[in-house]
C-alpha cells in the first residue's frame, strides 16, 4: 500500500495521536454511567532501563476514569499519558479498560486496580510516538486487531515520515511528521472500543 502524504487541503481536517486519544476518551465519557477523579495520579510501569547504579523508568499516568455499563457488565475506562523517564519515549498515551467486579468500588480501589496493570496489561489502544495506534495481545486487543484495519484505512490522512539515517540519543527514530487522522475518528474509535469490550 502506498504511503499517504498530507496535503494542505487536509491539514485543517486532521488531528494527531494525542487529540485522537482525547476524542476517543470523550466519546467513551458520553456513554459513561459515572466519571471519577483519582486523589493522586495512578501510575503503571511501561518500561524500565534501570541498573545497579541508576533508575530509569517510564510510566503511564491516569488522573480520571469513566465507568461504562455495557451488555456484559461494568467496565472502568481511563486515558493515560506517558510520564517518567526515557525508556517509555516510544509511547504517547493509551486507553485502558478493566472489568469491574465490585459495583461500589471507589476511586482508591479503582486506582489500585489500575496500578496492578503494568506493561499494558489492561491497554485497549496505545498511541505511539510516530502517531500510530497499537493494541495489546490481550483479548480485547485481539478483537480490535480484527476490527481496526478498515477503520484505520478510511481515517488516516497521512503516514508518519521518519528522518532517514538519524536516531535520537535513546536510539529512537526522529520523525519529520507523525500520523494524521481525520477529525471525527475519535468518535468512531470509541464505538469500536465499546464493541470490542462487549465481545469479550
Amino acid at each position: 500500500m502506498k504511503d499517504k502524504i498530507m496535503d494542505e487541503k487536509n491539514k485543517e481536517q486532521s488531528i494527531g495521536i494525542v487529540e485522537l486519544l482525547v476524542d476517543t476518551d470523550n466519546g467513551l465519557r458520553e456513554k459513561s454511567k459515572m466519571i471519577g477523579k483519582f486523589g493522586e495520579i495512578a501510575l503503571t510501569e511501561i518500561a524500565n532501563d534501570s541498573d545497579w547504579h541508576r533508575s530509569r523508568k517510564g510510566f503511564m499516568g491516569y488522573e480520571e476514569y469513566n465507568i461504562l455499563e455495557l451488555k456484559n457488565g461494568l467496565w472502568v475506562v481511563s486515558r493515560g499519558y506517558k510520564c517518567g523517564s526515557y525508556p517509555g519515549d516510544e509511547f504517547i498515551g493509551d486507553i485502558i479498560a478493566i472489568r469491574l467486579m465490585e459495583k461500589n468500588a471507589d476511586a482508591t480501589e479503582i486506582g489500585y486496580m489500575i496500578r496492578q496493570g503494568s506493561y499494558f496489561q489492561n491497554t485497549v489502544i496505545v498511541g505511539m510516538a510516530g502517531g500510530q495506534i497499537g493494541t495489546n495481545g490481550n483479548v480485547h486487543g485481539k478483537i480490535l486487531e480484527r476490527m481496526l484495519p478498515r477503520q484505520l484505512n478510511e481515517n488516516i490522512l497521512a503516514d508518519a515520515v521518519v528522518e532517514q539515517g538519524y536516531i535520537d540519543l535513546n536510539l529512537n527514530p526522529i520523525y519529520k511528521s507523525r500520523v494524521q487522522y481525520k477529525k471525527g475518528f475519535g468518535e468512531v474509535l470509541s464505538k469500536v472500543v465499546i464493541e470490542a469490550l462487549e465481545k469479550e
